[in-house]
């Protein structure tokens, strides 16, 4: 037994500062505390009530369903080919009618094409086509070129105009050429096709191939001619090509968006450059106007085929198409430009709305050009490219872009943390239904009419609400059927559970607004339900409502909507959505304002204005900041403080914020002297007290200049000088490009009718005055605004409309859960004791020489904010050195602008959002790779270089990676851009921005599929929608079309097939069919599918499923037509129910949803919120365990992160490589694991009754152990533990170790190998979730390795109303020194043995793994023990402490909850919990406790953190005081840790406790960083 925790006392120090969290000593580093840590921490209660009538089934736009078009071309009959984004393949569209092609099809190519030569001609990123009539062999029949430049390392795939495959030539055929580019040029009566490319031959080198069509000669051209000058410089950048009529190729460079011209010439046969070097070049100038001699920003370049001096660019810059006269080898006349930035559909030449044009196709009489809409533009070839026609749109209907939106905001933490969720939806009701002639509509939309046919004004037959089935939140409403039902009910889950009631919501009727107002009086007022805390003041209760039209019942409606209002406290929010709604713009303002005040008129301060969102973009952003501005209404505290460090040297730097209602939150980052050695002193004054102090706040507000940087294809920031963050024409064109990445409008929030434009008397400013402050109607203002309110400028309106160019008032953002560190001159260790240490690999690879020529390299702290940028501080002074915007953050920046804070906050101008930005903790490693130089271009060989990882955070699910070797940003160099990475998942796809800042798309599959993206959905639709609008040109009330269609029809009765003949707005069958980008590869089973019916989580298989044409037809059990499923979107009222749209939902292998190009580099789709902090280390070659440790490589290891319901999210461990120069930023070992290291989300049932109901992600950073933090291993690697949310502990093998116990080797054991070592037994109802990291020791007495965690809902924090909480915390032992013991059983790796296999075998493993509160084999329940009786033995797992029950095993309904990661230093493990407030008022604050437990024992010894040896507060563990207590920290044998409290105690209290002698070896290097 240990001597006991002695020679400790406990103090409290008063400070007169804001609230902090401090680490101390450059290897640790505190944690956060929750959100909503004061008084109001009570979450909101929000109701979402979605329209679900029949109109939510049209579509956002008219035309033939496209997604957004690569390029385009037009064959012999004028129809017009496209290939488009996210493997969608090609498809024709008829010229005559603007129909899709039914002969062509869509054409993805088959991994063997068996109309081919069975050769791969599987489509995956078509970035090029072309036609040629002169192909030899064919005659003049149609032949169409497809550059498909993914799959294989790229090929080009040759069609028949029937979309058939006729040949593929791949790379060894074009001398394993890369492809980028391809063209098609008619010279002399012969077609020549030339592609452009790339090989790798130690760095990248240019190649042209050469084909002449006609002859079928072909070559390789010269590598003499294409490698070693400029094409060799950019020919990983091509991106376009075009020829003339024999003498120049012109290449079009994605990055610099400018041209080069290069010679060629004939052999006789086939053209091909002259040289490497060029003979032309024009240079891009954004503002080129017509008549000037230089060209615009190009993205795709056509040469016109009956002039080649004449030249034609798309810009994605300008968003236009442009016409010019080449004059010579570097200037042009730019002849014409059409087109602009706009969403909406293009109905005149004056205003064309081309956003992000791409592919151009010019024939002799007309321009074709695809843009982002998505449409086909289509110009005529003249003077002026008159418009003439926008072909094709939308896929998305008004319902999928709504479920979209409120599945982004269900999936965003900063959104769910603060508010609770429920989901209903609602259309025309149901009840007592009468059918007319003259109406032929649900009569609770219109109400019965009368025998003359005139409309009664009630529908007293309708009802809507009839109580709560089940114990809420579980369970839905009573009544709840197609037409009206509460989904999910409001509750700390309920965002987890409406994605899934999404997608089973179904369309009927019209629109009955005393639906929606039923349902929440029902719903808010019933007992049964019992949401309204009337205890708690604090609390807001709120209805969403979203139509998309004119609703009924208006005058019975809203006083119902009022007095939930007036009497129970509930807001109503009214959102108008879809467009089209100008009739009815009064009858939704009225209804707002009933909902939200008792003003009429609508302008007192709490009135809410009607949302009105025409797109799926304007509705995520305008719910999104309308949920921030809710959260922010609730809290009524001064924001805690996050971080801090001390650096030896004396000096503490302390990050802390206001917390600004409606604006965005005030930093500070401090930095205070410290003096003394075992109980440090440290200076808080900002005066000269302290003359060393300073606050980075006040010294960056000071600076005259500023250098904000991003990465900005064709705009180098280092040219720039690191700052390119500016409104300059060029990069203010690149910076709204990433505001739109991500779906995120810039709303107008300033204009000429907006408060500043506005006296203080209501009357209107004069023109001039209000163009003198910059406002103009339109957004670009706005942007602009946007851009320079993230500079410091007060956009917004805080200190009035006077100031908005000026700089605010404060300048800095909130550093929140992003810790801070200090990089001075490189301090890694190199003094190795064995060879399989990273020191030894410093040692050996001039690490010194390193160190010693970056002895004296300015000291700066790093600090992620919610202002959107990294900040790089100077240590000396505070000042600036430079802030980095990442680029996916960038596109998160447009959520600031809320326009509902415009004018609407009492004594203010304005407001904006607060959101989370740079969130995450930056981490620094010195590497030895292969890096840029300061030109920002890449080495070719390795070199020393000190990296910094910056994950997002709370920010989104991604991360940038930067070097920070040279950190000053001048004329020595400065900081560079390595790669980021996003996953979106909302558009179901990863982004990658390469080292310039060119943007790749990587699309996926989403793992579920919801029933209205099955082609029979779509064909149901259509039908209606036709019907709908030809009885509205008919001009009477009658509904003849509609009713002609009701009957169910099945294949047999469409020709074979209803998704292509269907004529009904009904399809009945077992087969339903899909158009899924499945992988050429793979041979779709039924295995690949599941398919659940109604709200049943029992996963079915199909009967079959196939695929053909890329077109999946799955199949369904049943024999009988009783048996037949249903799709069924008719609108008559004559619709039997047992013909209502079935209620499935559909999953599909994991495999094939993720990311598969380039063997699953790029399949980051499970990356969640990036909370996980990345640990850095060398990794053997998995392929080579064997290989010296000079082949290891440079990668960081984090957990999947925060992430949701949707698709498992997070719930896997993301090896990210470092070294990867050809796909920077790919998955280590993706090939093997296809994609990250997969964590089971398991599931709990009769069958594994060990698993968990809780949604896995891993939010928590991984404990990871290497050679150089933990002796008396030989492998070399590193043995990763990371705990996750449903409380697995998982043990992953990322070492070149097979040894298993007593050195005797374990065949198979591999690295990546993975084990369950415990579970902690978490459930939904216990609520033992575990969002922070583990900490880890060698036990002074046992010898042995423990772990050390406890739990709690971090995100709800303050949440009693489970009652059976039952938190705990724990220690464990492990044998780092192995990975599988003898007798042990492991899951196999998923690429042996394929998803399903793995999943059930990882389910068994899991369930059969020890269980911490397992009699015998688990760990002992030391719970009360305060002597050390009941300390485990060897024999044990470990220990386990309950936090809500006594030491009988009673439960004390006290709801503790961990608050912070623990801390063990000393012997001792310390805890840091949380209590709620045991009152009946919620909206008080909770207690903040320090538990002490013995490490290897469990022994409580809180009692001994007070002087008097006892607990004031009675207590098991010692009160410190009302608060939340943040992680402690270690500097000078004393912890320190930080309260965070509410507004009313604004002094800081900083917990400091003395400790004694050690006893414990605690390890600390690896996942601390060398910094």
């Amino acid at each position: 037994m240990k001597a006991k925790f002695s020679n400790k006392f406990f103090k409290i120090i008063f400070c007169n500062l804001l609230l902090l969290v401090i680490a101390f000593n450059e290897n640790l580093y505190s944690k956060p505390i929750p959100p909503g840590s004061g008084e109001g921490d009570v979450p909101a209660n929000i109701l979402i009530l979605l329209d679900s009538s029949a109109s939510m089934q049209r579509t956002i736009s008219s035309g033939v369903a496209i997604r957004r078009p690569w390029d385009v071309v037009t064959d012999s009959n004028n129809d017009i080919i496209i290939t488009m984004e996210r493997r969608r393949g090609l498809m024709k569209i008829n010229a005559a009618d603007e129909s899709r092609n039914g002969t062509f099809g869509r054409f993805r190519g088959r991994n063997r094409d068996g109309n081919c030569g069975n050769q791969d001609s599987s489509i995956r990123d078509a970035n090029s086509l072309a036609i040629s009539t002169n192909v030899l062999g064919r005659g003049s029949d149609d032949t169409i070129y497809v550059l498909e430049i993914t799959s294989d390392g790229g090929k080009v795939v040759v069609l028949n105009n029937d979309g058939r495959c006729v040949d593929v030539i791949d790379r060894a055929e074009m001398g394993w050429l890369r492809p980028r580019a391809l063209t098609i040029r008619t010279i002399g009566g012969e077609d020549h096709l030339l592609v452009a490319g790339w090989f790798w031959a130690g760095g990248v080198r240019g190649g042209v191939y050469s084909r002449n069509l006609t002859t079928g000669i072909d070559r390789l051209c010269d590598p003499a001619t294409t490698m070693g000058g400029d094409i060799d410089r950019f020919a990983s950048n091509i991106w376009s090509i075009a020829m003339d009529d024999g003498n120049f190729l012109y290449m079009g460079n994605i990055l610099t968006r400018n041209i080069e011209g290069y010679a060629i010439q004939s052999d006789g046969n086939t053209y091909c450059p002259v040289d490497p070097n060029r003979d032309r070049h024009y240079v891009h100038d954004l503002n080129a106007a017509v008549g000037g001699t230089s060209i615009l920003p190009a993205v795709d370049i056509e040469i016109d085929p009956d002039d080649g001096d004449v030249m034609w660019l798309s810009s994605y810059a300008r968003d236009n198409i442009s016409k010019a006269t080449i004059v010579n080898d570097t200037t042009v006349t730019l002849n014409a430009t059409k087109g602009s930035w706009g969403r909406g559909d293009t109905t005149d030449d004056s205003d064309v709305n081309s956003i992000d044009p791409y592919g151009l196709h010019v024939t002799s009489n007309h321009v074709f050009v695809g843009v982002r809409n998505p449409k086909v533009l289509q110009f005529n070839n003249d003077a002026t490219i008159t418009w003439i026609d926008a072909i094709g749109g939308s896929v998305t209907t008004r319902f999928i872009g709504a479920r979209n939106a409120i599945k982004a905001i269900v999936n965003d933490s900063s959104l769910t943390a603060g508010a609770n969720y429920g989901y209903g939806h609602w259309n025309s009701g149901r009840g007592q239904r009468w059918r007319w002639a003259n109406t032929g509509q649900n009569t609770c939309h219109h109400s019965p009419p009368t025998p003359r046919g005139r409309i009664r004004n009630s529908n007293l037959n309708c009802e809507y609400w009839d109580g709560w089935t089940g114990s809420h939140p579980e369970g839905r409403s009573a009544l709840c059927n197609k037409d009206s039902c509460i989904m999910v009910g409001v509750s700390p889950r309920g965002h987890e559970l409406i994605p899934a009631a999404l997608d089973r919501t179904r369309m009927a009727w019209g629109t009955d607004g005393n639906a929606f107002a039923k349902m929440a009086w029902g719903y808010f007022t019933s007992p049964q339900v019992d949401i309204i805390d009337t205890e708690s003041p604090c609390q807001l209760n709120y209805v969403i409502m979203i139509s998309d039209g004119a609703f009924t019942h208006e005058a019975t409606a809203r006083p119902i909507i009022e007095d939930l209002r007036t009497i129970h406290g509930v807001k109503t929010i009214v959102v108008g959505y879809g467009g089209g709604l100008a009739r009815s713009r009064d009858r939704f303002t009225r209804m707002a304002r009933a909902g939200s005040c008792d003003d009429t008129t609508g302008a007192a301060s709490d009135c809410m204005p009607v949302i009105w969102a025409d797109t799926p973009q304007s509705l995520t952003s305008q719910l999104q900041s309308k949920i921030q501005q809710i959260i922010a209404d609730r809290l009524s505290f001064t924001a805690p403080a996050i971080t801090a460090t001390i650096q030896e040297g004396g000096s503490l730097y302390q990050a802390q914020f206001d917390f600004k209602q409606h604006s965005e939150w005030e930093g500070h980052l401090i930095r205070k002297t410290v003096t003394g050695g075992t109980n440090p002193t440290v200076c808080h004054h900002l005066d000269n007290r302290c003359p060393d102090n300073w606050d980075a706040a006040d010294s960056i507000k000071a600076q005259a200049t500023r250098k904000i940087w991003t990465v900005l294809p064709g705009s180098d920031y280092i040219g720039a000088d690191w700052n390119n963050w500016t409104t300059d024409d060029d990069n203010f064109t690149h910076i709204s490009q990433l505001f739109d990445l991500l779906g995120n409008e810039v709303v107008d929030y300033h204009n000429t009718t907006s408060t500043c434009s506005k006296k203080d008397d209501g009357s209107s400013k004069t023109a001039e005055q209000i163009a003198a402050l910059g406002i103009e109607d339109g957004n670009e203002d706005d942007i602009k605004g946007l851009i320079n309110f993230i500079r410091g400028n007060d956009y917004f309106a805080y200190g009035g409309c006077s100031q908005i160019a000026n700089k605010r008032a404060h300048v800095l953002g909130d550093i929140y859960h992003s810790q801070i560190i200090e990089i001075g001159p490189p301090l890694a260790n190199y003094n190795f004791t064995k060879g399989n240490e990273e020191a030894y690999f410093r040692s050996t690879h001039g690490y010194a020489s390193f160190a010693s020529t970056h002895k004296n390299r300015r000291k700066i702290i790093y600090a992620g904010a919610n202002d959107g940028m990294l900040h790089a501080i100077n240590a000396s002074d505070g000042t600036e050195q430079w802030a980095f915007v990442p680029p996916f953050i960038a596109a998160k920046l447009p959520t600031i602008v809320n326009k509902g804070l415009d004018g609407r906050l009492p004594g203010r101008k304005g407001g904006s959002n607060a959101i989370f930005g740079v969130d995450g903790s930056p981490v620094v490693h010195d590497m030895y790779i292969r890096g840029l130089d300061q030109t920002g271009k890449w080495q070719e060989g390795k070199s020393w270089r000190t990296i910094l990882i910056i994950p997002y955070g709370r920010g989104g699910a991604g991360f940038s990676v930067l070097d920070v070797t040279y950190p000053d940003a001048g004329a020595t160099g400065g900081p560079l851009h390595m790669f980021s990475v996003f996953n979106d998942t909302v558009q179901n796809r990863v982004l990658i921005a390469n080292h310039k800042g060119a943007i790749t798309e990587y699309p996926y599959i989403p793992e579920s599929i919801s029933w209205d993206q099955s082609r029979e959905a779509a064909k149901v639709v259509e039908n209606q929608n036709t019907a709908e609008d030809e009885d509205t040109d008919r001009g009477d009330d009658l509904t003849t079309e509609q009713d002609k269609i009701v009957a169910c029809q099945t294949n047999a009765e469409a020709a074979g097939s209803f998704a292509e003949n269907g004529t009904n707005a009904c399809y009945r069958g077992k087969t339903f069919t899909f158009e899924l980008a499945t992988p050429a590869d793979h041979t779709i089973e039924a295995n690949d599918f599941r398919y659940y019916v109604g709200d049943d989580p029992t996963p079915l298989t199909p009967v079959s499923a196939t695929e053909t044409d890329g077109i999946i037809t799955i199949t369904f059990p049943g024999t009988t037509a009783a048996e037949d499923l249903f799709i069924n979107n008719a609108r008559s009222d004559l619709v039997d129910e047992s013909e209502e749209t079935s209620e499935i939902r559909l999953t599909i292998n994991p495999t094939l949803a993720g990311v598969r190009d380039h063997d699953y580099k790029y399949d980051y789709s499970k990356l969640g919120e990036t909370w996980s902090t990345p640990r850095v280390f060398r990794i053997p070659d998995y392929d080579n365990l064997a290989s010296s440790f000079r082949n290891d490589k440079y990668v960081f290891v984090m957990g999947g992160g925060k992430g949701s319901s949707i698709n498992r999210i997070g719930s896997a461990l993301f090896v990210v490589n470092l070294e990867d120069a050809e796909f920077p930023g790919s998955i280590y070992g993706s090939e093997k694991n296809k994609g990250p290291i997969a964590i089971a989300d398991t599931i709990r049932s009769m069958t594994y009754p060990n698993g968990s109901d809780i949604p896995n992600s891993i939010p928590a950073s991984p404990v990871v152990i290497t050679p150089d933090n933990i002796s008396g291993v030989n492998w070399r690697g590193a043995m990763v533990y990371v705990n996750d949310l449903e409380g697995k502990i998982t043990k992953v093998n990322l070492t070149n170790s097979r040894k298993a116990i007593n050195g005797l080797e374990a065949t198979d054991t591999k690295m990546f190998h993975q084990k369950t070592i415990l579970t902690l037994a978490a459930t939904i109802a216990n609520g033992r979730l575990s969002y922070h990291s583990m900490d880890a020791a060698t036990g002074r007495d046992t010898k042995q390795f423990w772990l050390f965690g406890s739990t709690g809902h971090y995100e709800r924090i303050n949440d009693t109303k489970d009652m059976t909480n039952d938190n705990i915390m724990y220690g464990i032992k492990d044998d780092y020194s192995t990975f599988k013991l003898q007798g042990e059983s492991i899951p196999p790796l998923r690429y042996e043995v394929g998803y399903n296999d793995w999943l059930t075998a990882a389910y068994l493993h899991s369930n059969s793994a020890l269980v911490v509160e397992e009699p015998l084999r688990g760990c002992v329940d030391v719970t009360g023990d305060t002597t050390g009786v009941k300390c485990p033995s060897n024999a044990d797992k470990g220990w386990m402490y309950y936090l809500n029950r006594d030491e009988t095993g009673a439960p004390t309904n006290t709801h503790k909850k961990s608050s912070a990661t623990p801390r063990v230093y000393k012997g001792n493990v310390y805890f840091p919990i949380y209590m709620p407030t045991q009152s009946t008022n919620k909206c008080n604050l909770g207690k903040a406790y320090i538990c002490s437990a013995d490490d290897e024992c469990g022994t409580n010894n809180s009692s001994h953190l007070s002087m008097e040896g006892q607990m004031p507060d009675d207590d098991a563990c010692f009160f410190v005081r009302e608060g939340i207590l943040s992680e402690l920290v270690v500097f000078g044998d004393t912890l320190f840790g930080n309260i965070a409290t509410k507004a009313e105690s604004q002094e800081d209290t900083l917990v400091q406790v003395l400790s004694g002698a050690g006893e414990v070896n605690t390890y600390r290097r690896s996942w601390r960083e060398n910094f």
